[in-house]
């Protein structure tokens, strides 16, 4: 379903369901207001460049913590996708802001833009679903040069 993204906007939305013999169950219905966002959010840093992890950098590959600022109040907990895989994070304490440590560990198999982006943020019982591609960190992973055998 989708609708208008205007402000005060209704819509109304009927389900039933059929059986295998074609015949319909009772209708249900609902009424869907559209609400502004109760909550955003914005990374402190657009991007970040990595070196990706090699023998010569063992320590390399893993991304910066990255600080996500919330407005609205005091969120709970939010999704976020690493190149389309979801996580859910809850907050230990609710809050306006969380430092999100990525646990990465990039090579030179990674190299190129790996991008973080919020789908949804909730506070209380009140989830806000954010626009597709509007809050996003991407993570750039350099690559590393290589040596042909030296012997």
């Amino acid at each position: 379903v989708t609708f208008s993204n205007t402000i005060g906007t209704t819509g109304h939305i009927e389900v039933f369901a059929t059986s295998a013999d074609n015949c319909r169950s009772d209708i249900k219905s609902i009424d869907v207001t559209v609400q502004p966002l109760t909550y955003t959010a914005t990374f402190a840093t657009a991007s970040q460049d990595v070196c990706p992890r090699t023998t010569g950098n063992p320590s390399g590959g893993d991304a910066a913590a990255v600080t996500i600022n919330f407005t609205g109040g005091n969120v709970n907990s939010f999704v976020y996708t690493l190149d389309g895989v979801s996580t859910t994070v809850t907050l230990p304490v609710p809050g306006t802001s969380y430092s999100l440590d990525l646990n990465t560990a990039f090579t030179n198999a990674d190299a190129g833009a790996h991008v973080i982006e919020i789908v949804s943020i909730t506070g209380g019982t009140i989830t806000s679903i954010q626009p597709n591609g509007s809050v996003v960190h991407t993570i750039n992973v350099e690559t590393a040069p290589a040596i042909s055998d030296i012997f």
